[in-house]
């Protein structure tokens, strides 16, 4: 995903400014301040990497992060994965987590590094304990894939704390089986409720399971209806229709003319007699 740039930027105060409106925990995030269009050279990016490489050699970790960001993208310059993780790996001793999550991710899979699973669990840690939640999730999957789910626990709990949607949802599956740690129902109710409202669709079910039956919470039907029923946005013209769920979209389109005129296709009258 291409962050969006600021276009009117010029010392690390409003380096900072975008680092802090800035700082989500997922993966890679967009960035937006006071964007005008009108100083976008052609979307090369020149008037942003040279305010970025500025600030980044002033010691900003956000700048050196968005830095990064424009080599892996190829923002208006040509891909240099090697690159882009130079300027990670500069971010992230400046402590910024989103680079240290990026640089762990590339050493992990080898994105423009050779595969290097002991780097990748240090930049994990660092980008952990600077509250960049997805790399807490990480770190609680490898642990979990090694059977260590007390270790898994704690960093899933972390990422949870943080609002990480996939977090909450095995978190709450945790507290639900009750193999791990002791049962806890309420808790299980409250990381499914995060995991809800960030768009994991399973959790919203679970949830609504419950309230419709009260297994785990009271009941209440119009709460249970609530997560059933979410809207259906429809948009269409003459060639195409569009559904959008959450942040699910679904396209069709005719490949030639237009739509035919139901109301032509339903018969309002039979010439059929029936006797009885």
């Amino acid at each position: 995903v291409l962050p969006v740039f600021i276009s009117r930027l010029f010392d690390n105060a409003d380096i900072q400014k975008l680092d802090n409106m800035c700082r989500l925990n997922d993966y890679y995030n967009c960035f937006n301040l006071d964007l005008d269009l009108n100083n976008l050279q052609n979307n090369d990016y020149s008037y942003q990497r040279e305010v970025l490489s500025k600030n980044c050699s002033k010691d900003s970790g956000a700048a050196c992060y968005l830095l990064g960001e424009l080599y892996f993208n190829g923002a208006g310059v040509k891909i240099d994965r090697e690159k882009a993780n130079s300027y990670f790996e500069e971010a992230c001793e400046l402590n910024d987590g989103r680079a240290c999550g990026h640089l762990a991710y590339d050493n992990d899979h080898g994105i423009g590094v050779r595969v290097n699973p002991d780097q990748a669990y240090i930049a994990y840690q660092k980008a952990c304990e600077l509250n960049y939640g997805i790399s807490c999730f990480y770190l609680g999957d490898k642990y979990a894939k090694a059977d260590k789910m007390k270790e898994a626990h704690y960093y899933y709990s972390k990422a949870c704390s943080l609002k990480h949607p996939l977090s909450c949802y095995t978190l709450a599956q945790t507290y639900t089986e009750g193999k791990v740690v002791e049962k806890n129902l309420d808790k299980a109710m409250k990381a499914y409720e995060i995991a809800c409202d960030g768009e994991i669709g399973a959790a919203c079910r679970i949830l609504a399971v419950n309230y419709q039956k009260a297994y785990s919470v009271r009941g209440d039907i119009n709460k249970a209806l609530e997560l059933y029923n979410d809207d259906v946005e429809i948009y269409f013209n003459k060639i195409k229709i569009v559904f959008k769920f959450k942040n699910i979209l679904f396209q069709s389109r005719l490949l030639d003319g237009a739509y035919p005129d139901t109301s032509r296709l339903i018969a309002f009258e039979s010439v059929y007699n029936i006797k009885v």
